[in-house]
């Protein structure tokens, strides 16, 4: 027994007309019969009657007609299941330019979909189906109250100040607010932190912000002396520029109290190929 043969019996069912379902099936009516008559063989049953070109299914071949159907619903699922894990692309969405990720996904050119989006934009992209995964954060580990999405957390990070090794800030045993207030400001802001930073100022005071920019790479050439950087750690720890000037982080108790949770978000029920949970377990281990 095969699928084919199957497929034939299904086929002759569906048409009661044995000319008709060699035609559907685009062979010969004397090949669709040996087909049949392979098939009440193997299975030791009569399934079809003929009667004036009119084909009618026995009893047992009706019950053969509805569990041939299962099989071949069963089959046609496994071959979508296979060739989908086999060449689908695997769609990622991440917050910015995350150092460990890049380095690993260089690789797999065709293989991934790499966008960058919003924290409240990957969160959607991922319940709607157009993400499979997002590296994604949560402040104040607030995950969405959805129980069909699944977080798995990677790190924790939060809001800090940060200043050049020669800074004469970094001598001072503690700061306040109020110290920051008095320095010239740059803010590195994505779409993650920023709106808590407008909080604090909000709260605590008025900054002299002299320059803001999501490009951490950029602050990395512009920090001098008499600046002072806030932003979030591992901007600075992945940043493919880090090495070009060393900063220290200040502590600001303001500042230092906003926490992230990083980490991977997905649908509940999605299943990864194995090749794609490797992918992910190599792209966490980039943090450690």
């Amino acid at each position: 027994m095969n699928v084919t043969q199957l497929r034939y019996l299904v086929t002759l069912a569906e048409s009661t007309n044995a000319t008709q379902a060699a035609r559907d099936l685009n062979i010969t009516r004397p090949a669709l019969t040996n087909g049949i008559h392979q098939l009440e063989d193997e299975l030791n049953i009569k399934l079809v009657t003929t009667s004036n070109n009119k084909i009618s299914l026995t009893d047992q071949g009706k019950i053969a007609v509805a569990q041939a159907k299962i099989i071949l619903s069963d089959v046609k699922t496994l071959y979508q299941l296979v060739g989908n894990q086999k060449d689908r692309v695997l769609k990622i969405g991440i917050l910015s330019n995350i150092q460990p990720i890049m380095n690993e996904l260089s690789s797999y050119e065709g293989q991934v979909n790499l966008s960058f989006q919003k924290p409240n934009e990957l969160v959607q992209s991922v319940q709607n189906g157009q993400l499979d995964l997002a590296f994604t954060a949560f402040p104040n580990s607030m995950c969405p109250n959805d129980p069909q999405l699944h977080f798995d957390p990677v790190f924790d990070d939060h809001l800090g100040a940060f200043v050049i090794s020669d800074n004469p800030l970094v001598a001072k045993h503690s700061l306040s607010y109020q110290d920051l207030q008095r320095e010239n400001i740059i803010i590195s802001h994505d779409h993650d932190n920023e709106q808590f930073i407008q909080q604090i100022i909000a709260k605590h005071g008025p900054l002299h912000i002299v320059f803001s920019t999501p490009g951490i790479n950029l602050v990395h050439h512009i920090m001098d002396n008499e600046t002072v950087l806030i932003g979030r750690k591992t901007q600075l720890d992945y940043s493919p520029d880090k090495d070009t000037i060393k900063l220290v982080e200040l502590p600001i108790k303001e500042l230092n109290q906003i926490t992230f949770s990083f980490g991977w978000l997905y649908l509940d029920h999605h299943q990864f190929s194995k090749d794609e949970r490797a992918l992910i377990r190599r792209m966490t281990a980039g943090f450690y």
